[in-house]
């Protein structure tokens, strides 16, 4: 290694060349060499792509088999409405007693299915917001509506004074799969959901 007293004896250049170099390569933030891999930053838009494919799927896996048990429901709830008017008193109950069921099950399967719905446009709402932030995978953050734009931030409704322009909207967790997953809605936003699918505040 040169000493102090070699290095002041350095020509610009060689100095400009020292500066740009370093005795511990490994610990550069980039390719250091014509041999090294390049470093490439994972770009935002690239995030939100994987966000949105990752979330769609998650929806179609929820989607698929309650879709399956309705059709199943409904070819069921047709034969019994198909059976013959000369049936017994009891086949009749008992038949009746089954489309009350098959009503309660529809009903909850479509609760559901609307619960998903939810979920995901929140998830979709998500990739619009605005944030000072980078997210970190398995930290809770919380969405609001302020003004014509959605903002996430990371203070709680319960933390801080919410304005008259600011409305909570859910709260969400960054899953590993870089998808969103919604822990809570606000129960006042029902009233703003349409609004939320047009993009903008009732």
């Amino acid at each position: 290694m040169a000493s102090k007293k070699d290095e002041s004896q350095w020509s610009p250049e060689r100095k400009r060349l020292k500066i740009q170099s370093t005795d511990t390569p490994q610990t550069l933030p980039y390719g250091h060499n014509r041999g090294s891999a390049p470093i490439i930053p994972t770009s935002y838009d690239s995030m939100k792509k994987k966000a949105l494919k990752a979330m769609f799927e998650h929806a179609e896996i929820q989607l698929t088999p309650l879709h399956q048990q309705m059709s199943y429901l409904r070819i069921k709830k047709e034969k019994l409405l198909l059976l013959p008017g000369h049936c017994s008193k009891d086949d009749e109950i008992a038949a009746q007693t089954s489309l009350n069921l098959i009503d309660e099950q529809v009903d909850f399967i479509q609760n559901q299915v609307q619960s998903i719905q939810e979920k995901y446009l929140i998830s979709m709402e998500i990739l619009k917001a605005k944030f000072s932030f980078v997210p970190v995978h398995g930290q809770t953050y919380y969405l609001y509506q302020k003004g014509n734009e959605r903002v996430l931030m990371l203070v709680g409704p319960n933390q801080w004074q919410l304005d008259s322009h600011t409305l909570y909207i859910a709260t969400v967790k960054l899953m590993a799969d870089a998808s969103w997953h919604v822990l809570a809605i606000s129960d006042e936003i029902e009233l703003d959901f349409e609004a939320l699918k047009k993009g903008g505040k009732s």
